[in-house]
């Protein structure tokens, strides 16, 4: 994707969001809990309105970017100069991961958090995010 022809905002948008990047213990916390409370619910350990009520509080800390499609995931990374052979793998795994769930009949996003390295760099973590009905 070229990245001369996305729009000013959305370049924008994507550089506001690297400005308070997270630590990365946060992020993988924040997955793995939301993980485990999907298995919960669907093994029938956890009834549908304390899902609600947890599932919320985790997802009150919102990713740096929501992301509607792989269109928009390949236009970040664009912005963000990736590789391409890392954005080739990133873009098929979301691209599985979104027909997965789609398939399944399940609503789906990506979720991008940008977090601090341990050199203080940069980096980005993607995956999908998806609506489980009741």
């Amino acid at each position: 994707m070229d990245t001369s022809t996305l729009s000013e905002s959305f370049k924008q948008k994507v550089h506001k969001a690297m400005e308070k990047p997270y630590v990365w213990q946060e992020v993988e916390d924040l997955q793995t809990n939301e993980q485990l409370l999907a298995q919960k619910y669907l093994y029938g350990k956890l009834s549908g309105r304390e899902f609600d009520r947890r599932l919320t509080r985790i997802q009150s800390q919102v990713p740096s970017l929501i992301i509607k499609s792989l269109d928009e995931l390949e236009a970040v990374m664009d912005i963000l100069n990736i590789g391409e052979e890392i954005k080739r793998k990133t873009l098929q795994d979301m691209s599985f991961q979104y027909e997965k769930a789609v398939k399944q009949g399940y609503l789906c996003r990506f979720s991008v958090w940008f977090y601090e390295t341990i050199y203080k760099g940069t980096a980005m973590y993607c995956a999908t995010q998806i609506y489980i009905s009741k």
